[in-house]
């Protein structure tokens, strides 16, 4: 073969490696990955300014596929959820009725997107709320998942296996890890309320391209001064709780998560 043909050869094949999706040299970090081309920008909804005792500021991403066109039922449903909280808040600021008449009510939160691909969705909110009279702020993470087609949401329940006892599973691999990492800034009380199994304490998880990462909110694993806490579980560690046809599952099959 001459040389000529041999590069062709090679063009050829980068070429098919660079668009089938699953980019290596993407999948190898785990910052938001894009293997369709599609990406987001940030949307800030805004409530409350002046003659209001109250400033809601919450930003939120709308998504659009490689074309360019929306992808209407995610960015409904992302919408939808960061409304929610905006709705709720707004109504709590203006029924509360603080003696203490200094400072503003406010809502602040954005959103951080985990993982885009042609499969999956997902990303978190974070959110600080404040009303007058209260000792701090509350912060608190909200996650969303979505697979994209059929879309739907993805819940830790259509995710494992029925039967595969995955709560106990996702419970002593983080009560581990936040053991080696708080030390003797946590205790067993703080941890078995907290990181127990129970399907509450694991509602906040994110996909990411390696890992299920889940998030602590403050005061669940350690006091509150310590903040909110993250586990990192490498999909791999979890692979054989993950229902089969998942498509979570087929993403554990590329062999850059091996």
């Amino acid at each position: 073969m001459n040389l000529l043909a041999r590069l062709s050869i090679l063009l050829l094949v980068t070429f098919a490696l660079g668009s089938s999706g699953a980019i290596g040299a993407d999948l190898k970090t785990d910052t938001p990955v894009l293997t369709h081309g599609g990406t987001w920008k940030l949307v800030e909804i805004k409530r409350g300014g002046k003659g209001t005792s109250y400033d809601i500021a919450v930003k939120y991403p709308e998504f659009v596929d490689e074309h360019g066109k929306p992808l209407e039922q995610l960015n409904e449903a992302v919408k939808k959820a960061a409304l929610d909280v905006v709705q709720k808040n707004e109504a709590d600021f203006k029924s509360y009725k603080s003696p203490i008449k200094t400072g503003r009510n406010y809502l602040n939160g954005e959103a951080n997107v985990c993982l885009l691909n042609q499969t999956f969705a997902s990303m978190k909110f974070s959110y600080e709320a404040y009303q007058r009279g209260d000792a701090h702020p509350r912060n608190w993470a909200q996650t969303l998942n979505y697979q994209l087609s059929p879309f739907k949401e993805i819940t830790l329940q259509t995710l494992f296996r029925e039967k595969s006892n995955y709560l106990t599973h996702l419970s002593k691999l983080s009560i581990n890890e936040l053991k080696a990492k708080l030390k003797k800034n946590t205790d067993d009380n703080f941890l078995k309320e907290g990181a127990g199994p129970e399907e509450s304490n694991f509602k906040n998880f994110c996909l990411t391209a390696h890992n299920l990462e889940i998030t602590f909110d403050p005061a669940t694993v350690a006091a509150r001064i310590f903040g909110s806490q993250t586990v990192i579980i490498h999909l791999t560690a979890i692979r054989p709780l993950i229902k089969h046809d998942s498509p979570v599952y087929t993403q554990l099959e590329s062999p850059v998560l091996h």
